[in-house]
Parts: C-alpha cells; sequence; structure tokens
C-alpha cells in the first residue's frame, strides 16, 4: 500500500486534473485518471480489460493478482505493479521477482499506447543502479534488461523515474 499511495501523490501533484475513477465512461472522459483494481475497484478493472480488449495474462499467471493502478494520461494507459521494497530476503524475494516480471507483458490497443510499468520504491531499487557483485542482483538486473529491449513501451522506475514520467507525457 505504500507504493500505490506514493504513485497517487505524484499523480496528483504532477496533475493537478488528476481523477480517481469509479466509472468506464469517467475514465474515458477525463485526460488524467486512475483507478486500483487491487484496492476495490476489480469490477472497472472487469469492464476496462473488455472495453480495451486487454488480455493481462500476468494475472492468469499469478493467482489472479490485480494490478494495482490503472493510469490514463491523455492517449497513454499504464498498468501498474508498485513495490515498496527496503531489502532482499523472504517474501521480498517473491515481490521482487513478481516485479520484474511483470514487464514481461504487452498489449496492443488500436485508440491507446499501453504500458506494463513497475514502480519500486524502496532501497533495494538502488541495487540496480549501483554496480553489484551479488549473482542474484545481476540476474534480476539482466532480466528487467531484457523485458524492457523485448517490450519497449514499459517501464521500471523507482520514484524519480516516475516523476520524469509524470512531467514528460503532461508536456
Amino acid at each position: 500500500m505504500v507504493g500505490i499511495r506514493k504513485l497517487i501523490d505524484i499523480i496528483k501533484k504532477k496533475a493537478a486534473n488528476a481523477k480517481h475513477t469509479s466509472r468506464m465512461s469517467e475514465f474515458e472522459k477525463c485526460t488524467v485518471a486512475y483507478f486500483l483494481p487491487d484496492k476495490g475497484d476489480k469490477e472497472l478493472f472487469n469492464e476496462f480489460r473488455k472495453t480495451y480488449n486487454i488480455k493481462y495474462i500476468f494475472g492468469k499467471d499469478h493467482q489472479g493478482k490485480e494490478p494495482d493502478m490503472i493510469l490514463k494520461i491523455g492517449k497513454h494507459i499504464f498498468i501498474i505493479e508498485a513495490k515498496h521494497i527496503k531489502e532482499s530476503g523472504g517474501a521480498q524475494d517473491k515481490q521482487i521477482v513478481e516485479t520484474i516480471e511483470f514487464i514481461r507483458h504487452s498489449e496492443k490497443n488500436k485508440k491507446f499506447s499501453i504500458h506494463y510499468l513497475s514502480f519500486m520504491d524502496g532501497i533495494y531499487f538502488n541495487n540496480f543502479i549501483h554496480y553489484s557483485e551479488n549473482s542474484k542482483i545481476d540476474e534480476q538486473k539482466k532480466s528487467i534488461e531484457k523485458y524492457l529491449s523485448e517490450n519497449r513501451r514499459n517501464f521500471f522506475v523507482n520514484t524519480a523515474g516516475f516523476v520524469e514520467l509524470i512531467e514528460n507525457l503532461k508536456k
């Protein structure tokens, strides 16, 4: 929930007209709109999938896991998975793998550019920026680079990267 809260704060700060929508008609009308499938907006997510022919294979691969957020900015729609990770180990390792695997997926749509976006907040993200002799982190970095290369519309960002993305799209 920490990651989602941070995303909402950034969106509201960088796009003052952003609206948390509860209906598809509202989502379509707004220039900047979002909803939270994993936090109560599941029916809206199902309608969104049907309306835009979104397959969302990731959910099938991960026991029906819904994305944390759907964000629309103009002609861009982001299917977002957000994690706040301080360190590796135990349950965090599963979350890290899930966040990396999320960007393996892609969608095609004639009306919108659909992006899968993994948002990782917390000090663990620094492992991907700085050199590491840890083979597990090295493999994770290689996977991120491979998936982003295969799916050029997708993003793997931290807080600064998400802020920059929002600012660039507003222009």
